[in-house]
Parts: C-alpha cells; sequence; structure tokens
C-alpha cells in the first residue's frame, strides 16, 4: 500500500515541478541565480532524497587532486546513496551502498574523508542492528569500494545502533572515533587506531532513566564537541540544552573544567555545562548543531518549543566566562504533514537550523513563511547582538527544511543544501535534496 501512495505522490510531484524539468536532468554546477527563488528551482541534487538532523556528516567537501563536494542519504525505498560532484568538470557521480537498508530519514548514512583521500561511509541505520561502514577503494572516486567492515558487534534488542558519527582527530595521529545511540539511549563509542581494529563499546554519555539527543562535530584537530539534551522534549520535565567536549584525553566544559577521563565514562549530561535550562524556564528545547568559532569558543543553534505550533530558534556561545543566549526568530511548527499520534511523527521536528562550520557567524534556518518553510541566510557581524537576513527560498510551492552546510565547504562549492518535497513522517517521504 505505501509503494502504491508513492507512486500517486510521485505524479503529483513531477506534475508540479514540470516547469523545473530541464533543470532537474542536469548534471553539472555553476548555476547562478539571486536568492529568494522558489526551492524547486534550485540546483537538484537527487530527485529522491532524506536525511535527519542528527549523526553525520551528510556532506563534506574535499580538496585533493580534484574539489569535489560529496554528499549521503537515504531514499524513499531505502536505498543508501553517496554522490560527489566535481567542481571543476561539473561531473555528478552517483552510487548505491546498500539497496533497501531502512526507510527511515535517520538511516541516512555519515561521510568521513581519510588521511590518504579515501571516502568512508558509515552506515547504522535508524536502530539497526549492525554498525557498518565501508571505504572506497580508490582516491577521491566512488566508483568501486571494499567490503562492509563493522565497528561493533550484532546488536541485540530492540534499540541497536542510531544516529551514526564518526569523527577524526590527526592531533592524535589520525585516531578515529565513532559515536552513536545506543541501548539503554546511552550514548556509545568505539575507537580505532588502523580503521579495523576497533575497542569494545562504550558507554559514553549516559544518565538513567534519560534519554538522550546529542550532536557531536568536531574540528578534526584535536577537539570533539558534544551539545546535547539529557531527555527527550515531551519527558516529565523537560529537555535542557547542555555542552561538553573532548580535548587532550578527557571531557572538559567551555572553560576547561573537568568532567571524566576517558578510563571513568561515562558521564551524566547533567554534569556538564548548562547552556539552557528547562526547569526554569518550563519550556522544553532541542540541539540542532554546535561548533567553535575562531577564538575557539563554542558556539550552538538550538530551537524551544512554547507549544507543538510554536517553535522558536536560538544561538547562544561562550564568550569566554558564560554562555550568550539570543532569540533568533519563531520558526513555526513542526513540517512534517503526518498525524500527531503515529509512532513516526515528531511534533518537536523544525524545519531545521544549521551552522556554517566555517564561520559560524553565518546560520541558515528553515522557518514558516505563509504556510510553506523557506530557507533563509542570517549573519551576525557582532557575536549574535545584530542580524542581516537574507531569503535562499521564496514563494515555494513545496516546504524547504532540513538544511545541512558541507563540512569543509570551498570558496567556490556548494554551501547550502536541503530537502525539499512531500514529507510525512521520518519513514514515508518523497523529498528532493537542492542546492544552493
Amino acid at each position: 500500500m505505501r509503494r502504491g501512495s508513492w507512486a500517486v505522490m510521485a505524479v503529483c510531484t513531477v506534475a508540479l515541478l514540470a516547469g523545473c524539468a530541464s533543470q532537474l536532468e542536469h548534471e553539472g554546477l555553476g548555476l547562478d541565480r539571486d536568492l529568494g527563488l522558489p526551492g524547486e528551482a534550485s540546483f537538484t541534487v537527487t530527485p529522491d532524497g532524506a536525511w535527519s538532523g542528527l549523526g553525520g556528516p551528510t556532506a563534506l567537501y574535499h580538496e585533493g587532486e580534484h574539489r569535489r563536494t560529496y554528499v549521503t542519504w537515504v531514499n524513499s525505498i531505502g536505498d543508501l546513496r553517496v554522490l560527489y560532484f566535481d567542481h571543476d568538470t561539473g561531473e555528478k557521480v552517483k552510487k548505491t551502498l546498500r539497496v533497501e537498508y531502512q526507510i527511515d530519514d535517520r538511516a541516512a548514512p555519515a561521510l568521513l574523508m581519510r588521511p590518504d583521500d579515501r571516502l568512508a561511509v558509515f552506515m547504522s541505520g535508524f536502530r539497526g542492528m549492525w554498525f557498518l561502514y565501508r571505504t572506497a577503494s580508490r582516491r577521491e572516486n566512488i566508483s568501486v569500494w571494499g567490503a562492509e567492515s563493522y565497528v561493533g558487534p550484532h546488536a541485540t534488542g530492540s534499540l541497536g545502533y542510531s544516529y551514526a558519527t564518526p569523527v577524526q582527530l590527526s592531533d592524535e595521529s589520525d585516531r578515529l572515533y565513532a559515536f552513536w545511540r545506543g541501548v539503554g539511549f546511552a550514548i556509545y563509542s568505539a575507537v580505532s587506531d588502523n580503521r579495523v581494529k576497533w575497542t569494545e563499546p562504550a558507554r559514553f554519555i549516559h544518565e538513567e532513566g534519560k534519554h538522550p539527543l546529542v550532536k557531536v562535530t568536531s574540528d578534526g584537530v584535536s577537539r570533539i564537541h558534544f551539545a546535547k539534551t539529557a531527555g527527550l522534549p515531551d519527558d516529565p520535565g523537560g529537555s535542557s540544552i547542555y555542552y561538553a567536549r573532548y580535548e587532550s584525553g578527557s571531557v572538559v566544559r567551555a572553560d576547561g573544567t573537568h568532567v571524566a577521563n576517558m578510563d571513568a565514562l561515562p558521564f551524566a549530561p547533567s554534569a556538564c555545562d548548562v547552556v539552557y535550562d528547562a526547569s526554569t524556564t518550563g519550556v522544553s528545547a532541542r540541539v540542532w548543531d554546535v561548533v567553535d568559532d575562531s577564538d575557539g569558543n563554542p558556539v550552538i543553534v538550538y530551537a524551544t518549543f512554547p507549544s507543538d505550533d510554536d517553535h522558536v530558534y536560538w544561538y547562544t556561545r561562550w564568550n569566554g566566562a558564560a554562555w550568550e543566549n539570543r532569540e533568533l526568530t519563531h520558526a513555526g511548527g513542526w513540517f512534517a504533514s503526518g498525524r500527531p499520534g503515529s509512532r513516526n511523527v515528531d511534533v518537536h521536528l523544525s524545519g531545521g537550523i544549521a551552522l556554517d562550520h566555517s564561520d559560524p557567524s553565518i546560520v541558515y534556518l528553515s522557518r514558516e513563511i505563509d504556510g510553506i518553510f523557506e530557507i533563509e541566510r542570517w549573519v551576525t557581524p557582532d557575536k549574535g547582538e545584530t542580524w542581516n537576513v537574507d531569503a535562499i527560498t521564496s514563494n515555494s510551492r513545496w516546504n524547504n527544511v532540513q538544511p545541512v552546510v558541507p563540512e569543509n565547504h570551498g570558496p567556490n562549492g556548494p554551501g547550502l543544501l536541503w530537502m525539499n518535497g512531500p514529507y510525512s513522517d521520518h519513514v514515508e517521504f518523497l523529498t528532493s535534496l537542492r542546492m544552493k
């Protein structure tokens, strides 16, 4: 029945996007467009793809012999795919890594570029039974891949592996860390020094009775950032935002205060910096992104939920002594069209907000304008006090949501990707991936 419904949606989508048919077939880069066009008029990375705001990264730029942006996603029948754009030739190459793996946007893989210029793709699914990864056999090429390898053992029970996040630190001889949410809703980690053998999975972040959501990012050199909630927004007591980072063999707060040694894990979110305290406001929050700025101070964006139909975006930064929280804008409600009560519907799923990790004074966000979610670019010249706003999309037919800024994006490469199209919930979608 689901495939039949998708057929109807596909026909509707093709009809509505008929005016963009030639653009859908375009295989090159370099579309030079003004800001504020409908989302459907933007360059199409793939006509069928989705991802979620956790795990990743799902897009990265790499400059070696070639200048290429790599993107990964899950499509509406559960295939896991990866693609690159070549910025010099306009070539677009696509590869399917897994067929009908899992129909769930939270199953989108994560990317990592190895020091030898070979791409690795990490695949856990959502509550998957295996945490897999594959490595391209050739440098800067995705045509041929090695066999599947495993980060951890087969998972038992109903939770399994979720939100795969690989991190590589050059200051630690390119040691590779993998993070995920697993059994007991704990955040787990494993470490590899040779990309073949991994340590036994160990609980990294855990608090009994809590259900954390964690965004993990890194500078790729010496730091790993953890912006997290201890629970879900609808948990009793609400969900606050916390921060800690790994550096020099231990976990610390923003001011360097010790939280935990790596041989004394897990640590609890409540042991970290409190960035936003839901117990004082009575309003829950959900983290979206984290990175440090040019001064080495962490920056976080998150959403709060005064109601299901009123999500609010916030920008916060550590100023060296305290967290400065600044409200950005009201974002509308949850963007999905599914009905509340469905186990796959998330009423706290905002349109999405992302930091440009190359310059976190730049924020991309999706908010509801005249009933449609549109993408905007917000830029602050004074660390969040004031903002300049430009429309990326406007007057769109379909929602434009889940913005993603490619890691290490180059000055001439695409600086933004997002989802556009029909979306019911995490397992029923027919969204395309678009690029600015």
